[in-house]
Formats: structure tokens, sequence, C-alpha cells
């Protein structure tokens, strides 16, 4: 559940912020050290966004990253995941529950 408001948010993200946030972080890191992510969750609006992703990825000459979001490499890393979870949602691990 807690995810899911974040892939939402994801996807429906506007391509004016995208593009600052493109444009900041390539003034900050240099243009061979920004890459754009795409992810295919299925979910409502991620096609267009990711059309969108791949559009802008083109017009700041940027690589693309294709992943499907891995948060972590081994089992136990889902514990780790949990409590930073809840520290960005501002709850704890009873309230939020098993996903």
């Amino acid at each position: 559940q807690i995810e899911k408001s974040s892939e939402r948010e994801r996807a429906s993200q506007t391509p004016y912020k995208s593009a600052d946030r493109a444009r900041f972080l390539i003034d900050t890191f240099g243009c061979e050290n920004v890459f754009v992510e795409i992810q295919r969750h299925f979910i409502r609006g991620e096609e267009r966004a990711n059309r969108e992703l791949i559009d802008l990825a083109r017009g700041y000459r940027l690589s693309l990253l294709a992943t499907n979001g891995v948060k972590y490499a081994k089992p136990y890393g889902r514990e780790v995941l949990d409590v930073f979870t809840c520290i960005r949602e501002h709850t704890h691990l009873d309230a939020a529950g098993k996903l």
C-alpha cells in the first residue's frame, strides 16, 4: 500500500517537473552521469509516463536505464526497506502492515 502511492506519484509526475529535475541533475553531475530510469509495472498511466521519460532522455541526450524498481538484493533486505519506507511515510511498522 505504501509503495503503490509512490508508484502513482511517479506515473503522474508532469513532464515540466521531470525536465526541471533533469536539468538540475545535469548541471550538478554532468550529462554522462545522469540516467533516466523507466519501469513497467502495468499500472495506470505508466506507459504515458514512460513515453514522456523517453522523450526527456532523447531531448537531453541522456541514457535510458530500464529497471523494475528493485529495492533489495537479498530477502533480509526487505526489513530495512520497510523501515525506510515507514520513515518516509511518517508511520511505524505496526501501522503500515505487510505489503
